[in-house]
C-alpha cells in the first residue's frame, strides 16, 4: 500500500504568530529525528486534517517540503480541547 503524501511549505512564524497560520488555514507542524534538526513546516489545514483523521494511527507518510521528501509518522496531534480541531501536529522521521 502506498504512503499518503502530504505537500509542506516551510515556515518562519514560530510561537505567537501560531494563530495567524490558523486563521489563514494553515497548520503548523514540526518534524524531528534523533540526532538531527528539527524542521519547522506547515500545511494547508483543510487537506491535512481529511488525511490524518482517516489515516491509521501509526501511518507513514510520505512528506515532501521544497522538492524533498521526508517519510515520517505522527508522534503527537495537539486538538483543541472543545472544537477538536487540529491545532499542531509532530512528526517523526521513520
Amino acid at each position: 500500500m502506498a504512503n499518503a503524501v502530504l505537500t509542506a511549505e516551510k515556515r518562519d512564524v514560530i510561537g505567537k504568530g501560531m494563530s495567524k497560520l490558523r486563521k489563514n488555514d494553515l497548520l503548523p507542524a514540526v518534524i524531528y529525528g534523533k540526532g538531527e534538526a528539527a524542521t519547522v513546516v506547515q500545511f494547508p489545514l483543510h487537506t491535512t486534517s481529511l488525511v490524518l483523521n482517516r489515516a491509521a494511527q501509526d501511518a507513514v507518510y510520505d512528506i515532501e517540503i521544497d522538492g524533498a521528501t521526508v517519510q515520517a509518522t505522527v508522534q503527537e496531534i495537539q486538538r483543541d480541547m472543545i472544537r477538536g480541531d487540529i491545532l499542531h501536529v509532530d512528526f517523526l522521521k521513520s
